[in-house]
């Protein structure tokens, strides 16, 4: 399944942070953070299945590169 990501900036606004393909979303956000140079930095995510689909899940990035998902 193919993902797209976007970050929340200092500033508070969402910018595209890629999209790459995995089993699930874990899959595909470490395939992308190996994919970036310096990995990816901690902080407010959000992510989708590439395609149709409307409703983004919320998750954080911790400064260990665990993820969290926000309710």
């Amino acid at each position: 399944m193919d993902f797209d990501f976007r970050f929340r900036n200092s500033h508070g606004k969402w910018e595209s942070s890629g999209h790459k393909k995995g089993r699930d979303r874990t899959a595909a956000f470490q395939a992308l953070t190996e994919k970036t140079a310096g990995g990816m930095p901690a902080g407010r995510y959000m992510s989708r299945p590439r395609g149709r689909q409307k409703d983004w899940d919320l998750f954080d990035l911790d400064q260990g590169g665990n993820i969290t998902r926000v309710d």
